[in-house]
């Protein structure tokens, strides 16, 4: 067997790794995206509830 004949061979081994590292780096930068999408959302959603549970206990402080 010779160089010749195995060189294509590798060359495509090669070029595969490469493009399914791509996609791998596609898929986690996707999944890392969505995992801040519900982290902001999650966060605004509780920031609301603190904020309204403060406002309750001010209005009870006050006398309101």
């Amino acid at each position: 067997m010779t160089t010749e004949n195995t060189q294509p061979l590798t060359d495509d081994i090669v070029e595969s790794s490469k493009t399914e590292r791509g996609a791998s780096l596609v898929e986690y930068a996707l999944l890392a995206a969505l995992i801040s999408i519900v982290c902001i959302i999650a966060l605004n959603e509780l920031g609301i509830s603190i904020s309204n549970q403060f406002m309750a206990v001010e209005k009870i402080m006050s006398g309101k």
